[in-house]
């Protein structure tokens, strides 16, 4: 009876209590009614001890948590590009409740899952979802194209849900034929931020980087993310909108690895770093990244992080504590078609990070005082062996070769000015006369046969002046 009552306690029919698991529906195509899967709520996959991917663990209202990595298991790559990897099935038609207590019996009590960012390792930044395609090469080898890798939710709340968005992060992933087991392992990454409405993203319900107070703690993570303006509230009276800082849980991080962004490693404070992931290219694949000069994981890392916390416990919706990143003109590549290389290409960043101490000198505080972004020029050049007909189309994108991108975070420590103690003469309290008050007989004691003292001479003139004269 007990548990009964409060369990009716802890029930609310408008609303989300923080900890509810969080109700998902379909829309099916044809009629427009939506329809809740099996498994019911807003799946968050974890990892089990064999760091397979369960489907078992669920996302929580408010709980936001960082990245968490799996490994998705898939039987058969054909099915499984149509199916689980595929983005346009997962995300395309799904609903989230606005509150948690309802039915799929009432559309309007559901929002859409809506992609905020979409980037593929092959088409670049997308505002689309495309759907992923699978395909046999002349090796025999299997290939899905544009298969989930990475995921990101951002959940926007009041009482209810009133907004879900959501990054994403397509690769490519291959099966070779030589490989004798008809199963194959995909790295999959989740994340979850939750959102207070009334702050627009960011000052409540949100899990805050934090690496000092005020002043960062070495080792810690370097706070960075990206400005952003988003929508406080719209209503009746109009939209309310903020600047602020969204940043990723962990802080400044770049690739190491593979690149498609399974591995980040975190950028810690006052220590330098040099990072590159393996990129696998083919020969189309090299010449369109050098007639643009671009290089999409590159362009992610510098989009995402074009601004830096001054202090360790920088404010998100202060401007006053973030640093812009300064950047550099970079190189400009040019292909040679005879070689099959590309020269000068941006391959690279390099951030100089400026720090410098503030406050008392017996209890400074370490700041970020700027930072400088500068392109590494690369020369790539795609090797092509002699048996292979140089140009065909068949091996342009079955033949690929890895290549490194590149990053090397420098901190460069700013000179503190401290201030000197400077020691001044004590001041002569007694009266002084000028050292020339003698001058005129000074020359005439020079210019004497007899001398005569100097003293003398003062006393006469002393003894002249205060001395009345008396008639008698």
């Amino acid at each position: 009876m007990d548990d009964v009552t409060a369990s009716t306690k802890n029930t609310l029919t408008t609303g989300y209590m923080v900890g509810d698991l969080i109700p998902i529906a379909y829309m099916n195509s044809n009629t427009g009614a939506l329809t809740a899967p099996s498994y019911t709520y807003l799946q968050i996959p974890k990892a089990t001890f064999s760091s397979q991917c369960s489907d078992n663990s669920f996302a929580q209202f408010t709980k936001s948590t960082p990245y968490s990595s799996c490994n998705r298991q898939v039987y058969d790559l054909s099915a499984g590009c149509s199916t689980i990897l595929n983005a346009t099935i997962m995300f395309s038609k799904t609903y989230v409740a606005s509150i948690s207590k309802t039915t799929t019996q009432i559309p309007s009590n559901y929002v859409q899952i809506n992609p905020r960012t979409v980037t593929s390792d092959k088409l670049g930044t997308l505002n689309y979802i495309p759907p992923s395609t699978f395909n046999v090469d002349a090796n025999g080898n299997k290939i899905c194209s544009n298969a989930i890798t990475r995921v990101a939710y951002v959940i926007t709340y009041d009482k209810g849900i009133t907004a879900v968005q959501v990054d994403l992060w397509l690769t490519t992933v291959n099966f070779t034929s030589t490989t004798s087991s008809q199963q194959m392992f995909v790295p999959q990454w989740t994340s979850i931020t939750f959102a207070y409405q009334s702050t627009a993203l960011l000052d409540k319900g949100v899990v805050r980087n934090n690496s000092g107070n005020p002043g960062y703690n070495r080792g810690s993570p370097v706070i960075a993310g990206a400005l952003t303006t988003v929508t406080a509230f719209e209503n009746s009276l109009g939209v309310s909108q903020q600047s602020a800082i969204m940043q990723p849980i962990g802080g400044f991080n770049v690739y190491q690895g593979d690149c498609n962004g399974m591995s980040p490693v975190t950028v810690t404070f006052d220590q330098d770093l040099v990072s590159s992931c393996q990129l696998s290219l083919s020969l189309d694949d090299l010449r369109t990244i050098c007639s643009k000069n671009d290089i999409t994981i590159l362009r992610q890392v510098d989009n995402y992080f074009n601004s830096f916390a001054r202090f360790g416990n920088a404010n998100l919706t202060n401007s006053n504590d973030w640093v812009t990143v300064q950047e550099d003109g970079g190189p400009f590549s040019t292909w040679d078609e005879s070689t099959y290389t590309c020269n000068s290409l941006s391959g690279g960043s390099q951030y100089e990070i400026i720090i410098a101490q503030q406050g008392s000198t017996t209890n400074g505080q370490w700041k970020i005082a700027g930072v400088k972004r500068s392109r590494i020029a690369k020369k790539w050049r795609f090797n092509v062996g002699t048996s292979t007909l140089i140009g065909a189309s068949t091996n342009n994108n079955s033949t690929t070769q890895k290549f490194w991108p590149e990053w090397r975070i420098r901190f460069v420590h700013l000179q503190s000015q401290s201030t000197s103690k400077s020691i001044y003469p004590i001041p002569n309290l007694l009266p002084s006369l000028p050292k020339d008050v003698f001058y005129p007989f000074e020359l005439l004691s020079s210019g004497s046969t007899i001398p005569t003292p100097t003293s003398t001479i003062v006393l006469l003139i002393i003894i002249a002046t205060v001395t009345p004269y008396v008639m008698y």
